[in-house]
């Protein structure tokens, strides 16, 4: 019963990645024969999950997870721009925003993990290699549906122009949340440590 349950969760995490890929990958830059770009991206997203999943299973450890979601993220902004034929300024910024955020949280949890010695949340999950690989999937599912805005502006095709109000207001959200979100990991570590 346990593994069809799985099995289900399999199903639906990879119906809801093609649904929502097909959705809004349609407009997107063609790469490869009419291949969207958008759908190689969300395609990529879980590809680097099951590989970084066979790894984890041999030497069982999760101690990369949060890692490699991480660079899940970095690697899907620079191939998006490596594809994409002349990407523009905006698309290089919408990468790199992507691409420092993911380095600065990536880093913060390796080592919360390395210095912790492990993730409990693994536990139990690390038990059953069908959860186990459900997990992974379900990481792959997380990078596709959140970097999907930062997909859809690389596989756009380039329409470089002046800076508009929206692009400045959009850059100081990012940069508002970016220090917040660094301040609460500051500040939760050194909460934990005074523990």
């Amino acid at each position: 019963m346990e593994f069809l349950k799985q099995l289900i969760a399999i199903i639906i995490v990879l119906g809801v990645a093609t649904g929502l890929a097909y959705g809004i990958g349609m407009n997107s830059r063609l790469i490869w024969d009419n291949f969207h770009l958008l759908w190689f991206l969300f395609i990529l997203s879980f590809a680097i999950q099951i590989i970084a999943f066979v790894f984890a299973i041999v030497f069982n450890t999760e101690s990369f997870f949060d890692l490699i979601g991480s660079l899940t993220y970095i690697s899907l902004a620079l191939i998006g721009l490596f594809v994409n034929n002349g990407p523009s300024w905006e698309q290089y910024v919408a990468a790199g925003m992507i691409i420092s955020w993911a380095a600065r949280l990536g880093s913060f949890l390796f080592m919360r993990i390395l210095k912790s010695g492990g993730d409990s949340r693994f536990e139990e999950i690390k038990q059953s290699a069908m959860k186990f690989f459900v997990t992974w999937l379900l990481q792959g599912l997380w990078v596709a549906i959140t970097a999907s805005a930062l997909f859809v502006v690389i596989s756009k095709p380039a329409q470089s122009g002046g800076v508009d109000v929206l692009e400045i207001v959009g850059l100081v959200i990012w940069a508002f949340g970016l220090i917040f979100e660094t301040v609460g990991d500051y500040q939760k570590s050194a909460f934990k440590e005074q523990q």
